[in-house]
């Protein structure tokens, strides 16, 4: 009935019986008991035991997402196995034919045949499944990995020579035809880790011999850290994304969102006042992992209060906001140590804060506080660390108080540029600035004092987070080579409500033209887009050519400024196309690029074209 070796054994091994079994543990199955998945895996022995869990979890998904195919496993098995079942028999062959061109080229670049590791088959319903969720995302529903393999090597330098060799092409006979391998993409996580840090290339590769074509997986892998990888049972991925999945993580932001974690981790590690912070906030809670060092900051807070007031949640609250107002109070005036008139300041008008402070003082002890003198009357303190001060403060402006702050750019301006604040907008990451824009949502950047480069990383900072801000005006911040690209990293989602983003004279280099391409990808909203006097910018083809490649959906935007951008005459085709990727653009500023000859149409007006022009639609 089947071509594939493996499906006929599979078919045999989930008889009807055993599938009616299945659907009957998930008829019966109650959120909370026992895994369904392990109770189907102790019906079935060997292979067909993995392929049983898989097909409950996909019968344990919505219904609707299996398309109109069979909702239970008695009718959807079948189904999976007549649809896989020529794919895996093209790759059972295919596996023979790569064996001998594998050893073949592993001989021509001198590395001994036994680097060469074939992985076992993508089993019937894991190809299902992965060509399922491709089809839901608009993809071609195929599965390009069914064959994997792997080549393990024993330095670097074979590694170079296999991929230098791969990529060139590799062709011998086999079997009385010609065998070609050819490498259509690939992966380097040696120099971009993936979530799980396992560094490889992991190449897409056509296989050609005869009439037949297959796609399949290569790894390129170095035993050592093969050998490392395999030893930790990758124990560290499993945990935190564990951690992960009882937050409700959906499935799909699992390994980006790890990735974030583990990045914040390997910070915390190198700091000894992050990792007591750390050691502080597990204490309390072991089911959590910091997703940033603002996050890190609150639950150490939270521990050291709850460790204080016990079960006393009120009393605990009361204590936070008594300290966050004191730390702000203290951090808007710069000040490291205060005295006991600063802290009646900072609670006036709040009894209850003040009598949370008065009884904790009387108790001889304060959370979060170092008493250095106490007197009848009098007494001077200090945060524990600064750190923590920093902490409550980002909290305080996070919030939307303490409007002082920034009452205006110009005094914006002045705090990111203060050594004082640096490590409070670096704590405070994902929140000032979300605070910032719901009080503002229009910042501009083009007053006195302009930004220095200390002022440009807390910028970044501030950016982060920022989802209300509306205009955003960078004009004459000088944004030099990678500047732009840092700035985009730290945006993360973007900037989902940015409507107005000025970058006049900020001296974009051609280097940033892909990453303004993917930056305006993350303004959905962003209608006006003003890149006056960025003479180096749009200056070549190449540059062009990077930001249209980088542009992956069409623009809301309406109106483009370009004046005296300097784009030359051969730069003009490309400029027409990223117009045509601006569906409701209607007015364009073209001032002062004298090689161009665009010309308005129906529905887009063009300002400042001097001389013959050339209708752009």
């Amino acid at each position: 009935k089947f071509l594939s070796e493996m499906v006929r054994e599979l078919n045999a091994e989930l008889s009807p019986t055993i599938l009616k079994q299945i659907d009957e543990l998930l008829q019966n199955y109650v959120e909370g008991a026992d895994s369904v998945e392990e109770q189907a895996r102790g019906l079935v022995a060997g292979r067909g035991a993995v392929v049983a869990v898989e097909l409950v979890r996909i019968l344990k998904q919505a219904t609707a997402s299996l398309g109109h195919v069979p909702n239970t496993a008695f009718g959807l098995w079948p189904v999976i196995a007549a649809r896989t079942d020529d794919l895996i028999s093209a790759a059972e062959e295919c596996e023979k034919v790569f064996r001998q061109i594998s050893e073949n080229l592993l001989e021509v670049v001198e590395i001994d045949k036994t680097a060469l590791e074939m992985l076992p088959l993508q089993d019937p319903v894991s190809i299902f499944k992965q060509a399922q969720s491709r089809h839901a995302q608009g993809a071609d529903d195929a599965a390009l990995d069914v064959l994997r393999v792997r080549w393990i090597c024993d330095d670097g330098q074979q590694i170079l020579r296999l991929m230098e060799t791969l990529s060139a092409g590799f062709s011998c006979e086999v079997a009385g035809s010609q065998a070609c391998l050819r490498l259509l993409a690939s992966a380097n996580n040696f120099v971009a880790p993936d979530a799980m840090h396992f560094r490889r290339i992991v190449n897409s590769v056509q296989l050609e011999h005869g009439s037949v074509r297959h796609i399949l997986e290569v790894e390129v892998l170095h035993r050592a850290t093969l050998r490392c990888h395999q030893n930790s049972e990758v124990q560290h991925f499993e945990f935190f994304s564990n951690l992960l999945h009882k937050e409700s993580t959906p499935d799909d932001t699992i390994d980006t969102k790890l990735d974030d974690r583990l990045r914040t981790f390997e910070q915390i590690v190198q700091v000894p006042v992050l990792l007591s912070v750390l050691v502080c906030g597990l204490s309390e809670r072991l089911d959590h992992l910091p997703s940033d060092i603002y996050d890190l900051y609150q639950m150490g807070i939270h521990a050291v209060l709850r460790r204080h007031f016990g079960s006393d949640d009120s009393k605990a609250q009361v204590a936070t906001e008594m300290l966050e107002a004191i730390a702000t109070a203290n951090h808007m005036a710069k000040r490291r140590t205060f005295q006991m008139e600063d802290i009646r300041k900072a609670l006036r008008g709040r009894p209850e804060w003040l009598a949370s402070w008065s009884a904790l003082l009387q108790q001889g002890r304060v959370p979060l506080i170092k008493i250095l003198t106490l007197g009848e009357t009098t007494g001077e303190f200090q945060f524990a660390h600064l750190s923590f001060q920093e902490a409550l403060f980002a909290r305080c402006l996070g919030a939307g108080s303490c409007h002082a702050f920034w009452e205006s750019d110009e005094v914006v301006c002045e705090r990111l540029n203060e050594p004082f604040y640096r490590n409070a907008f670096c704590i405070g990451k994902g929140q000032m600035g979300k605070g910032l824009a719901l009080h503002r949502p229009t910042w501009c950047f083009d007053c006195q004092p302009r930004l220095t480069e200390l002022g440009q990383v807390g910028l970044r900072n501030l950016l982060a987070g920022a989802e209300a801000l509306r205009v955003l005006d960078l004009g004459n911040v000088k944004l030099g080579s990678g500047e732009l690209k840092l700035l985009l990293e730290s945006l993360g989602g973007g900037l989902a409500s940015i409507e107005s983003l000025s970058f006049r004279w900020c001296q974009l280099p051609a280097s940033s033209a892909a990453d303004l391409g993917r930056l305006l990808v993350l303004c959905p909203r962003l209608v006006h887009l003003d890149l006056e006097c960025n003479r180096e910018l749009l200056k070549t083809v190449d540059a062009a050519s990077s930001l249209l490649d980088a542009l992956t959906r069409p623009l809301p935007l309406t109106r483009v400024s370009f004046r005296w951008c300097h784009i030359p005459s051969e730069v003009e085709p490309l400029l027409l196309d990223f117009f045509s990727r601006c569906p409701q653009l209607s007015e364009v500023d073209l001032l002062g690029n004298r090689g161009l000859r665009v010309s308005s149409s129906s529905s887009v007006v063009v300002k400042g074209i001097s001389g013959p022009r050339r209708s752009h639609t």
